[in-house]
């Protein structure tokens, strides 16, 4: 039994900003599964045990106990998911078994999200930090086809930049001055679309910058001074994953069936983002970016956000015409986005977006029903 004096972060692999640090891990062969200390489980707000496992004792005995399934970062060591039984206490908050070490000497290159879906297994790679910036925004694109098509991917970076930038203008209220000179109008469409698609007038801290990019399927990590602008960004892409979620539950046939589906949800994102990973396969991709681009589309209110940031109707009314071409664009492109990193963004610097109203009141009178 060896003592490692390293942190270990655990992570929740549904919410995963939600995490808790050990400041050391215990590595015993004698156990196969590992064991977490209930006091380190409990940081993780909102996981859930999945089941019992039997712990054996050195007598041969043997006691059953909670099983859960979490992430684990230690280094730039990822491994998703990794099961652990629940003990009350311990030498360590952690201890790692022969079954992980074993993972470990077939760690992959390959991302998580390359890993086919259908094989339940713990994907454990080697993960630059960089990665995983608390600053930043990691997108993993999965492409319809074995390659990148470049002007597919030059669509999706405009249209995220777009959004960025329409942020920046509404958060910042960049153009939102009353002493323009001459044509008002002219001028002030001109530059809020020539900072919308140019960057123009934008401070260095205020641009959308890529900071770590790879193949295979393309991961971007995006990054942003304007914390406000930045939250449209990773809110946009959290919200319609949860949406999709919310699809998936509302379409239960039964409570029981209900039920079922919350447990198997957290499961399979728990297995490599099994949930949506089975469906990116090349059959069902188009169907899953179908699910997707209705809820971009359908889901979040991004004209009321701008009524309510920006004043000035021709701004404004530029700004709704960029951001409705820049999501089109979004959904068109024949990637499907999986969300990997959501930035820390404190509550003070983020700009909420709303969410569409879906009640029978905001139906057009042909659609509402009695």
């Amino acid at each position: 039994m060896s003592t490692i004096h390293r942190e270990c972060k655990v992570f929740d692999p549904v919410n995963i900003t939600t995490s808790a640090v050990a400041p050391k891990f215990i590595i015993d062969t004698w156990h196969s599964q590992g064991l977490m200390q209930s006091s380190l489980f409990r940081q993780l707000s909102g996981v859930s045990p999945s089941g019992v496992t039997r712990v054996m004792l050195s007598s041969g005995m043997y006691v059953e106990r909670p099983l859960v399934k979490v992430g684990i970062q230690i280094g730039n060591i990822r491994a998703l998911p990794v099961e652990f039984a629940l003990v009350d206490d311990g030498a360590a908050p952690l201890l790692f078994g022969s079954i992980f070490l074993e993972k470990l000497f077939d760690m992959q290159a390959k991302g998580i999200g390359g890993y086919d879906a259908d094989n339940d297994i713990t994907a454990v790679t080697i993960e630059p930090p960089e990665k995983y910036d608390p600053d930043s925004l990691g997108i993993r694109l999965v492409p319809e086809g074995k390659s990148v098509d470049a002007i597919q991917l030059e669509k999706f970076l405009r249209s995220v930049r777009t959004i960025h930038n329409v942020g920046v203008i509404a958060c910042e209220r960049l153009h939102q001055h009353n002493d323009w000179q001459g044509d008002n109008a002219r001028r002030k469409v001109g530059a809020v679309a020539n900072t919308i698609t140019s960057d123009c007038n934008l401070y260095d801290q205020n641009t959308l910058h890529i900071s770590w990019i790879e193949n295979g399927s393309v991961w971007l990590s995006l990054k942003s001074g304007s914390k406000a602008a930045f939250s449209w960004l990773s809110q946009l892409f959290e919200k319609t994953t949860d949406a999709r979620l919310r699809k998936t539950i509302a379409e239960a046939a039964s409570a029981e069936e209900d039920a079922l589906i919350k447990q198997l949800t957290r499961d399979e994102i728990a297995n490599a983002k099994k949930w949506e990973q089975r469906r990116i396969a090349t059959k069902h991709i188009k169907d899953t970016r179908k699910d997707w681009q209705q809820t971009v589309l359908g889901e979040i209110d991004f004209r009321a956000k701008l009524i309510e940031r920006i004043e000035d109707p021709e701004i404004r009314a530029e700004a709704e015409r960029q951001i409705d071409q820049a999501l089109k664009d979004l959904v068109s492109s024949n990637f499907m986005p999986v969300i990997e990193n959501i930035p820390k963004i404190e509550p003070s610097e983020r700009d909420v977006l709303l969410m569409k109203k879906q009640d029978k009141d905001n139906l057009p009178p042909d659609k509402r029903m009695d």
